[in-house]
């Protein structure tokens, strides 16, 4: 199925997500990290052999994002309303497009 609004088509398919850019997607870590990205901090830096970025914060080695080369979202049917909600929620619109025309002639 090809599914074109963003985020419905983990409902019908199982997703992998891939770097649009370089190698890696970013994945926060550390709880302030959530919601920003890595542009957002400043002496980031991979260590050897890691597979995280981190950053030195009062002398300590803080790991912000884990760097991943994709992730699996599995199919979530949930995500989309019922077929009794779908089918009513059409149906309660096609009636108040009726009544709304009615009014205005």
């Amino acid at each position: 199925m090809d599914v074109n609004v963003a985020g419905a088509k983990r409902a019908y398919d199982d997703v992998l997500i891939l770097p649009i850019h370089g190698s890696y997607l970013t994945i926060p870590i550390l709880e302030e990290a959530k919601g920003k990205t890595v542009s957002d901090y400043e002496g980031l830096f991979r260590p050897n052999g890691k597979d995280y970025l981190a950053k030195v914060m009062n002398g300590e080695l803080v790991a912000i994002f884990a760097l991943v080369q994709g992730a699996f979202q599995p199919k979530d049917s949930s995500l989309m309303p019922t077929d009794e909600r779908f089918c009513s929620s059409i149906e309660n619109r096609w009636v108040e497009k009726l009544f709304s025309e009615m009014k205005s002639q």
